[in-house]
């Protein structure tokens, strides 16, 4: 890739998409154009320019799909009918840009906009709680084995695991009410302006520096949680154990590559065949460097 491409993490709620949009008008008005608006936006150098965004939720269904669905692409045909050219969408929130002042924004209705929040925030909040049951669950189960276990090591062990999906909960049940929270004042906010025949107010300017102060905070916690674990078992566990261990993860970091790979527009058959390719190739590099880290443990003395 391009080193003139500049990369940024962008986390936002679908309550800020107006800040989210003042955003990349003055990053465009700075020289940086945006080109990718997935997890990580992408931006390439550009003229400076004054650009107007529309960053917006896709009524269409199955609008947060990777790959756009047919009823998305008309949504996005009527828009660019319109004079707004779309660049790229995150889930269901979908950017445009236009250089035109004169053209209307693409969704003019509050009371739509609105609905559409609710809507979306409706979806992501199913999905953190059934991430935040899943890690709740693992939390019991490792919390079970270390007051049943009678080896110390696995106690140990159990406990570390019990303590890091403890805080894997805490974290994403805080990220889920504040989303919450946010979502509400931002509803009732634009309910009330409505009432008062006034536009909806526009979210401040530093919502989008808390989001990411919260999401990096997020991020450093997992990591030095995973850490602090990966060396206690490192550290308490047999050599063979330390073996498979390391191998596992060791093959598991060409993964982060993963989405590049489905990025390009690509046939399900093609899809099907590159999954297949993937797991094969992580259970062969683990079975090879199971091997190599055996050896330096000394596993097969």
């Amino acid at each position: 890739m391009s080193s003139d491409v500049k990369k940024e993490f962008l986390p936002f709620y679908y309550s800020d998409l107006d800040a989210v949009a003042r955003h990349l008008e003055l990053m465009a008005a700075n020289g940086w154009m945006l080109k990718s608006f997935g997890n990580t936006c992408e931006y390439e150098p550009c003229e400076p320019l004054i650009a107007r965004f529309n960053v917006v939720l896709c009524p269409a269904k199955d609008a947060d799909s990777p790959q756009i669905k047919p009823e998305a692409r008309e949504f996005i045909e009527l828009c660019e009918d319109s004079g707004w050219q779309f660049i790229d969408h995150r889930g269901p929130a979908y950017a445009f840009f236009t250089a035109d002042e004169t053209i209307p924004s693409i969704i003019t209705d509050e009371a739509e906009r609105i609905e559409a929040v609710r809507r979306a925030g409706g979806r992501s909040r199913l999905l953190s709680i059934a991430n935040i049951g899943i890690n709740a669950l693992q939390f019991l189960l490792r919390l079970t084995d270390a007051l049943t276990e009678k080896d110390p090591v696995s106690r140990g062990l159990s406990i570390a695991l019990a303590a890091f999906f403890g805080i894997a909960v805490i974290l994403l049940a805080v990220g889920l009410i504040t989303s919450l929270m946010s979502e509400k004042r931002w509803v009732d906010a634009a309910n009330a302006a409505i009432s008062a025949g006034k536009p909806i107010p526009r979210s401040d300017d530093g919502v989008l520096r808390r989001r990411k102060a919260y999401s990096v905070t997020f991020i450093i916690a997992i990591a030095a949680a995973t850490a602090l674990l990966i060396a206690y078992a490192m550290r308490t566990m047999s050599p063979e154990g330390r073996s498979f261990l390391a191998a596992m993860l060791t093959a598991a970091l060409p993964l982060a590559f993963i989405p590049r790979l489905f990025k390009k527009k690509r046939s399900p058959a093609a899809k099907t065949f590159i999954i297949i390719g993937l797991v094969l190739g992580y259970l062969l590099l683990t079975f090879i460097l199971v091997l190599i880290f055996g050896a330096a443990f000394g596993a097969f003395q």
